[in-house]
């Protein structure tokens, strides 16, 4: 079931199905143009605009897309008291650009009770509720003013690893060549778990993480671009799934919490509330033995964004948390975020900044860069790149970011 909130911004996004498909050719470029009509423009152009990013999802990425589309939803809301003032403006600017020619009549939308808007109320309220994605970046203290790529969100001002954005996951599935090899590796992996074969089973599990990341690209860093993080990532994640298969006690918490899952039942978007606690407290004595487990072997040293332990065990909560509050009512949802010492952040994550526009070093794709910022993550490479301390090339004078420098400008080598 939709939130009111969803439903607002749909029913304006609805009534712009037919307007002209964007001309973006970057996820940047979409957000800018989002923030660039705000104020100034007609109720039209932002309609339009709505609807465009609700099209382009698959170009900036659903958590960016919808972003945009509630950023100017708000806006509109802001400008306008009610349907029938924002329709009157639609239809005026419509008339002005078309010199009285678009015959445009939105008459259907104000008054038949099929329509969206006559059962969402303008005055909705379009605040977050307790927002768990944080965006504060808690090296820096700055806020994420880009949108992102992936499921991990980078300091756009230091390039630290903040949270994860479990959007990215909710249409990742692994797919049936990874499947395939699941149940080709599973015979190996027995027999790795039977004969205590440390070995046999880390290569399985480097096998399957490294297909893992091919298959669901959204739901992990654009950093995997990189050949040598992709490696490090892969170590990581196959390091410490061996060390807990051989734990009997991490076996047994994991079974528990496996168990507890398959009794949980959902009905409408509400998850039963008993058998869900009892899955909580589960997961949250599995996490501790896996907690126990990667700081007696060094896993969390391993991460290849450095991240601390702490860093890396509120990312781990905030994906839980992320997947289940949408099915709880908001003391529950409260309750969560206490449980898994997540403070809700109200940040406006579009908040107007000054850029500068630069190219990427590595890849030669366009960065935009917040003022103020030293380094920041390359959404098209995945290259650390340097925006603080920048160049420019003495043959075609392009402003360079570097990351991996070559000491050669990829524009004009």
């Amino acid at each position: 079931m939709k939130s009111a909130r969803e439903r607002f911004v749909l029913a304006i996004a609805m009534q712009a199905d037919e307007f002209p498909a964007s001309t973006a050719a970057t996820r940047e470029e979409a957000m800018a143009r989002a923030k660039s009509f705000t104020n100034s423009s007609g109720a039209y152009t932002q309609t339009a605009l709505i609807g465009v990013l609700g099209c382009e999802r698959r170009l900036i990425g659903s958590g960016a897309a919808w972003e945009g589309m509630l950023f100017l939803a708000r806006d509109l809301q802001r400008r306008f008291g009610s349907w029938t003032e924002f329709a009157n403006a639609v239809v005026g600017e419509l008339d002005a650009i078309s010199d009285g020619r678009a015959n445009a009549d939105l008459s259907w939308w104000l008054r038949d009770p099929a329509s969206p808007w006559q059962h969402v109320a303008w005055n909705t309220d379009l605040a977050d509720p307790l927002p768990i994605l944080r965006m504060t970046c808690a090296r820096c203290g700055h806020v994420r003013v880009r949108p992102w790529a992936t499921a991990y969100v980078y300091c756009d001002y230091c390039a630290e690893l903040v949270d994860f954005d479990a959007a990215f996951t909710r249409t990742a599935t692994a797919g049936p060549g990874y499947e395939a090899l699941v149940a080709e590796l599973a015979p190996i992996v027995e027999s790795a778990l039977a004969d205590h074969d440390i070995d046999e089973m880390t290569i399985a599990q480097h096998r399957l993480f490294d297909a893992w990341l091919d298959t669901c690209p959204l739901a992990v860093s654009i950093r995997v671009r990189r050949p040598d993080y992709r490696a490090r990532f892969v170590d990581y994640l196959a390091e410490a799934e061996t060390v807990a298969a051989f734990d009997a006690e991490a076996v047994r918490l994991r079974a528990e919490m496996e168990q507890s899952m398959r009794r949980l039942s959902i009905a409408g978007d509400r998850v039963a509330i008993e058998p869900f606690w009892k899955m909580v407290d589960a997961a949250f004595a599995h996490a501790d033995r896996r907690d126990q487990l990667a700081q007696t072997h060094g896993i969390y040293e391993m991460h290849p964004d450095a991240a601390s332990r702490e860093l890396q065990q509120r990312v781990g909560w905030s994906m839980f948390a992320q997947a289940w509050a949408p099915f709880l009512d908001d003391g529950d949802r409260e309750a969560l975020l206490a449980r898994c010492k997540l403070e809700p952040e109200r940040t406006a994550v579009l908040a107007p900044t000054p850029i500068t526009w630069m190219t990427c070093g590595t890849c030669t794709a366009h960065v935009m860069a917040s003022s103020g910022a030293t380094w920041m993550i390359c959404d098209d490479c995945g290259d650390r790149i340097d925006v603080g301390s920048f160049s420019v090339c003495p043959s075609c004078h392009t402003l360079l970011a570097r990351g991996h420098d070559t000491g050669i400008c990829p524009i004009c080598k």
